[in-house]
């Protein structure tokens, strides 16, 4: 069993069975899952350590409950189990937590049960992200008054800046004012009262970074329960939520696209699935407010994606100058968002991308001016690049690597997996990598981390869109996929054949513009008779809002 659940899964069963124990008032048939619990932490690879141990203190909590007959500690109990859990409103949960607590106080209420601090921060984001601000404001009011009530320190910090954008959205920057206020005093209370002296030592009160246990998801979650006490480090992830209140407040102000974009990027940072969250879709509506007319910001394009996209560009071998174009171009954002250190890290990426593509004399040309500065904020990591620099010949280049990527996987950067690729393929020999990475960021079009257009011309759109859902077909079917006649095109798009066929031509121009002859004419679209992403150098197809 230990092998075949998911930590989350585990965790409700222990505690669904404590539940039942405690509802029957049969504590001596309680079963012992502790050795159950022992293997899988000890076994099983699917253990992550950031579930069962919480759990193991709700059960304690809950037992007290029992003990004290006390329906406050069981309402606090099913507000703990049910973060991370999208699905907790429509299970045996509330139901369960409900009954025990009738055994207590006869007239309580189910809904106390069913809307927990994340259920009314969900349904928050959801209402806010199709535009209703006066009911997203009321869930995310509730839930922060909950998350606060139990010490959720880092959740409470971010649902200050959740009611900042709904008031930015709603035209109530008065209130979103207010709400920063707030927020910063709140900071500033619990970081004195809170914070760990020098001397003291412990684990960190938040796990901050993408995580999934079965349906469990988070980002940002609080390490225990009760009483956690903060660290130097834990204090910045709370400063993080007040800088981001702070510059979407200047972007109303002075109507300011770097403000707003300032925002975005320290509130995605590290957050590798932000894009596939409603934050884009409601920065949206808050930009449209906050800067007009003169709304030219992308929040479909966070600096992590550029970022990435950066990264990417090894598969065309990109030339020096091009490289150091998105360089300075993803600098510039990480500078305006105060990521200093994430902009050390950025440098010494691009400093090992131009080792591997063209070699160590334009590596070491490349970060020489920074070394001095790098070697004393980053020691670690600028020591493991210098490792790779200087590997011989006759060494593999992937293993002088790794040590580095292994050093910069400790900072909330993007995944820079993508190395292995270009190391495996410079040991084959290769020039280029034959796999292609399609990312629309609303309307800028990447194609292997270079910007192809813009403003991706709407009739393009429409055919990537109708493409790219043929080729996910037919890869679930097992099948190739097929050839669209230019006529087929017309109809499912609703698009002229002229019009069409005349947006492809232009596309295969604007690659062959930015890319050069580092990109095949057929690397991308296949045509002749009809036309389809190439199944064969077309890894994905990223779309971002989420919609085609």
């Amino acid at each position: 069993m230990v092998n075949k659940v998911s930590e989350h899964e585990l965790a409700m069963l222990v505690l669904l069975c404590e539940l039942g124990s405690d509802i029957f008032r049969e504590p001596d048939n309680r079963p012992d899952l502790t050795s159950l619990c022992e293997r899988f932490t000890s076994d099983s690879i699917l253990y992550i350590g950031r579930i069962l141990p919480r759990v193991t203190e709700a059960i304690g909590l809950l037992r007290d409950a029992v003990a004290e007959q006390s329906v406050a500690t069981v309402i606090e109990v099913c507000d703990h189990a049910s973060q991370g859990w999208p699905d907790y409103a429509e299970t045996v949960f509330p139901t369960a937590f409900w009954q025990l607590a009738r055994t207590m106080s006869p007239e309580i209420s189910l809904t106390e049960f069913q809307d927990t601090s994340y259920v009314l921060w969900l349904r928050g984001l959801a209402a806010a992200k199709e535009g209703g601000g006066k009911s997203a404001h009321e869930f995310l009011e509730r839930s922060l008054q909950r998350y606060r009530a139990y010490d959720y320190y880092a959740d409470t910090a971010w649902l200050y800046s959740d009611l900042v954008m709904v008031d930015i959205m709603l035209g109530l920057p008065d209130r979103a004012t207010t709400a920063a206020e707030e927020q910063r005093s709140y900071v500033e209370t619990v970081l004195r009262e809170r914070t760990a002296s020098a001397s003291e030592t412990g684990r960190v009160a938040f796990h901050l970074g993408d995580v999934h246990s079965g349906r469990y998801q988070t980002f940002v979650e609080q390490a225990v329960l009760r009483d956690p006490v903060l660290r130097d480090e834990d204090a910045g992830l709370l400063w993080r939520y007040v800088g981001v209140s702070e510059s979407l407040l200047s972007a109303v102000r002075w109507q300011s696209r770097s403000h707003l974009e300032g925002a975005l990027d320290r509130f995605s940072n590290g957050w590798r699935t932000f894009l596939d969250s409603s934050y884009p879709d409601i920065l949206a509506r808050v930009g449209h407010v906050a800067l007009g007319e003169r709304n030219d910001a992308n929040v479909y394009l966070p600096v992590d994606a550029m970022w990435r996209h950066l990264l990417l560009m090894y598969r065309r071998k990109v030339d020096p100058v091009a490289l150091s174009s998105a360089f300075h171009e993803v600098q510039e954002r990480l500078r305006n968002a105060g990521l200093s250190a994430e902009l050390d890290v950025l440098r010494l990426d691009t400093t090992l991308l131009t080792w591997a593509l063209h070699g160590r004399d334009s590596a070491a040309e490349w970060c020489a001016p920074h070394v001095h500065g790098l070697r004393k904020r980053a020691p670690r990591l600028v020591s493991a690049l210098i490792d790779a620099l200087n590997s011989t010949d006759t060494d593999s280049p992937m293993t002088a690597a790794m040590t580095y990527l292994a050093e910069r996987a400790k900072y909330p950067v993007p995944d820079f997996a993508s190395m292995l690729e270009l190391l495996s393929a410079w040991q084959l020999q290769r020039d280029t990598v034959n796999r292609v990475e399609i990312a629309l960021h609303g309307n800028e079009l990447f194609v292997d981390g270079f910007r192809v257009y813009s403003q991706c011309p709407p009739a393009l759109r429409a055919i990537l869109s109708a493409l790219a859902s043929e080729l996910d077909r037919s890869r679930e079917r097992g099948e190739e996929p097929a050839f669209l006649r230019a006529g087929e095109l017309a109809q499912s798009t609703g698009r002229s054949t002229a019009s069409l066929v005349q947006a492809i031509r232009r596309f295969r121009i604007a690659c062959t513009d930015v890319m050069g002859d580092a990109i095949g004419q057929d690397d991308v679209l296949q045509g002749r008779p009809g036309y389809r992403l190439n199944p064969a150098t077309v890894s994905s197809v990223m779309w971002y809002p989420g919609t085609q």
